[in-house]
Parts: C-alpha cells; sequence; structure tokens
C-alpha cells in the first residue's frame, strides 16, 4: 500500500476557482483535471509565499548572527538593538523586528518572535495595527514550528513544522519537509508570473511581492502527515482537497507527487472521477 499523505482543505473560493484553468511546462489545456490542479496550485503557492516571504528572514537573521562576516543582501541591514531584539531594514525602511531572546534558533526550545511591517501578501494575517506577526520555535534538531494567528480575527491562522537536514541559512531554493494546518484567506491572481525558484508571486505589471488583488477566496487545510520538497517541487506525497464556494457548491481533488528525474516532476490529479498526468520540467 502507498503511503498516504492527505490533506482536508476546506476552501470559500470564487466561482473562478471552478472555472478557471492553470497550466503548467507539458500541459495540456484540454485536460479535465485543470480544475483540481488550480487548487493544488493554489495550496503551494500560498504556503511557499508565506515560508519565503515571512519565516525566511529568521533563518537569515540566524544566520548572519552566527557568522559575523556574513554579507547580507545589497538592499536589506540587520541591526541589533538590544536584549535579542534585531531590526531588518530593506532599502531604508524597517520592514521586519526579530526578539531572539537570545537564543539561536537552532537550539531546541529556542523561540523567536517576528514582527513584519512589510506588505507581502499576507492572507488574512495582517492584524488591525498592520503587522503581521510569527512564533518559530525549534521543535527537534533542525525542525521548526512556524505560527501565525491574527488576534484582532483569530479564525485566520498558520500552524506548520518544518523539517531540513541542518539548519538553512535561507528557506528560498531549500529542500524540506512539511505538516500543518491553517485558516487562511488567499486571492486571485490575473496576469502573473509564477517564478517557482524564488517561492513568490511577481505580477508582470509591477514589482516582486506585490499581486494583482482580485478578491479573497478562504483556505483551510490540515495534513496527516509530511510532505517533501526538493529545490524545485513537491517531490513525494498525496494530497485530498475540499473546495467550497460562496454558492456552496463543492469540489475535491486528490493530488500524488512524484519526481521522475532531476529535471522532471509529475502531478497526478484525481478530479470528477478522472485522473491525469500534470508535467513539469524545471532545468537548471
Amino acid at each position: 500500500m502507498k503511503k498516504l499523505i492527505s490533506f482536508t482543505i476546506s476552501l470559500f473560493l470564487s466561482t473562478s476557482l471552478f472555472i478557471s484553468c492553470t497550466t503548467d511546462v507539458g500541459d495540456d489545456i484540454n485536460q479535465l483535471t485543470a480544475r483540481g490542479k488550480t487548487m493544488t496550485d493554489e495550496w503551494n503557492n500560498v504556503t511557499n509565499f508565506i515560508l519565503n516571504c515571512y519565516a525566511d528572514i529568521a533563518f537569515k537573521l540566524n544566520h548572519h548572527i552566527e557568522d559575523k562576516d556574513l554579507d547580507t543582501e545589497e538592499r536589506q541591514i540587520m541591526q541589533h538593538t538590544n536584549d535579542g531584539i534585531w531590526n531588518v531594514y530593506e532599502n531604508g525602511e524597517l520592514v521586519f523586528s526579530v526578539n531572539t531572546h537570545g537564543q539561536p534558533l537552532d537550539s531546541i526550545g529556542s523561540q523567536w518572535e517576528l514582527t513584519s511591517y512589510a506588505y507581502y501578501s499576507d492572507f488574512g494575517l495582517r492584524q488591525d495595527d498592520f503587522t503581521v506577526n510569527f512564533i518559530i520555535t525549534c521543535i527537534d534538531t533542525h525542525s521548526w514550528n512556524i505560527y501565525s494567528i491574527n488576534k484582532d480575527i483569530p479564525e485566520y491562522f498558520f500552524d506548520v513544522n518544518m523539517s531540513c537536514n541542518d539548519t538553512p541559512h535561507t528557506l528560498i531554493n531549500y529542500a524540506f519537509k512539511l505538516s500543518g494546518k491553517g485558516n487562511l484567506s488567499i486571492r486571485s491572481y490575473e496576469n502573473y508570473d509564477y517564478y517557482s525558484q524564488y517561492y513568490y508571486y511577481e505580477d508582470t505589471r509591477n514589482s516582486p511581492y506585490y499581486p494583482y488583488i482580485e478578491e479573497y477566496i478562504d483556505l483551510h487545510f490540515e495534513t496527516e502527515t509530511t510532505l517533501h520538497r526538493t529545490y524545485y517541487y513537491w517531490s513525494k506525497g498525496i494530497i485530498n482537497i475540499i473546495a467550497q464556494n460562496r454558492e456552496e457548491e463543492t469540489s475535491s481533488t486528490r493530488a500524488e507527487f512524484n519526481r521522475k528525474s532531476s529535471s522532471e516532476y509529475i502531478t497526478i490529479i484525481t478530479y470528477g472521477g478522472i485522473t491525469e498526468d500534470w508535467y513539469s520540467y524545471y532545468y537548471y
């Protein structure tokens, strides 16, 4: 029996999710499971966006603290204030404040508190004071819990466990295993390119991190076991997704991730009783 990695996702989606079609390299626009692929892509995109726009700065800062000679990004300045609190500036503006409590991020039991002032996509996690807050806890060797809740709208939260082979310097372009749950508000996008190698959205008409907003759609997901991810995409695991839009129309899909070679990935989508293969190719 195949090992099952399952998700239960409740989505209150705009009707467009049920009629839109998303294709990648190698996809046939006539495939009948395109709606299921769209649902899978929405989950994939929001998860990676949160990890790499918010949680990633904690791992960069941890590496910066451990290696005093480390050069940070040209646009990024990390300054220690007092009592283990660090401020991170980008292009001269304060974008993150991190309370490390004077402990390394990879010390079991350590807990870092991250406050984001940046206007990245917040998926419902931004509070009335315009901040997005995360708690990152080292729960085991090279394993962390990443948690955020909107205290003003507590139904929105993100709670994920992540494990790596070692302590990463950055989560961008990094392999990890993932399990968790959350209730998030995601948005419809038009005219954007998704750069898988960086894991963030880029609007073709605007700068990175500022996607074109259409409307909100709610997302809930819960994992039973872990997923595996490589440098580019998910390499192992199965997710089951149930979606419901505002008209109370329900839709479900099953997605199985497999890595066929160093550059070829396949997502087996089962939707409406039909099973089809979706191929993605990543060259480097």
